[in-house]
């Protein structure tokens, strides 16, 4: 018995492998991360991605995949004190990598389907940078951030739950996305700090 159980998981699976399908994508990625009562921190940037679709029953389908998102930020300020000219600047670039885990069910319009999906995304912050740049007089003087560094509460980890909608035409797809980030970035009791994330790009599918 435990033969045929398992001869029939590997027909199962292997059947389930000759339709599931390889895609790569990418397209735009924006970043609100609010902490406490401030207005949200906007970055924007862009993300790659890898997805396998996975048939279940009928249209209904779980995408796994692998992200890699880029986001960045920059600030800039002058003034004049007695005749002076004073300037400053702040960079952030941020790399992160995310395994999402979708549910997906679509409808066939005739021609082109319409998709739906949703699921939790799991994150994790690569690198995290804020360069500070000052001039005084035409002297000027950069300082890097790691602000993953050493005593930092600045924590890597995040687990998103979103979803989007989605049209594909042939093996191409165009969608949107939108994730609410569940955890606090910052390791304290006193302030939050969380992320929301939209995204909108194309993929190929194979």
């Amino acid at each position: 018995m435990k033969k045929v159980i398992l001869t029939l998981a590997l027909v199962a699976a292997a059947a389930t492998s000759a339709f599931a399908q390889f895609g790569i994508g990418a397209g735009y990625a924006n970043n609100a991360q609010k902490v406490g009562d401030a207005d949200p921190t906007t970055t924007n940037g862009f993300y790659v991605e890898g997805s396998y679709n996975i048939p279940i029953a009928g249209e209904f389908s779980i995408v796994p995949g692998v992200r890699y998102t880029y986001l960045g930020k920059s600030n800039t300020a002058a003034t004049n004190i007695a005749g002076i000219n004073i300037g400053g600047s702040s960079t952030l670039v941020e790399h992160y990598i995310a395994v999402p885990v979708m549910a997906q069910y679509g409808i066939d319009l005739g021609g082109a389907k319409l998709f739906a999906f949703a699921g939790p995304t799991f994150s994790y912050g690569l690198a995290s940078q804020t360069k500070l740049e000052a001039s005084v007089a035409g002297f000027s003087a950069d300082k890097p951030i790691d602000n993953y560094g050493e005593n930092s509460v600045y924590g890597r980890a995040n687990v998103f739950v979103g979803g989007g909608l989605g049209l594909q035409l042939g093996s191409f797809q165009i969608k949107g996305s939108y994730d609410c980030g569940l955890l606090n970035r910052y390791d304290s009791e006193n302030i939050t700090c969380k992320d929301n994330q939209f995204r909108v790009g194309v993929a190929y599918l194979f």
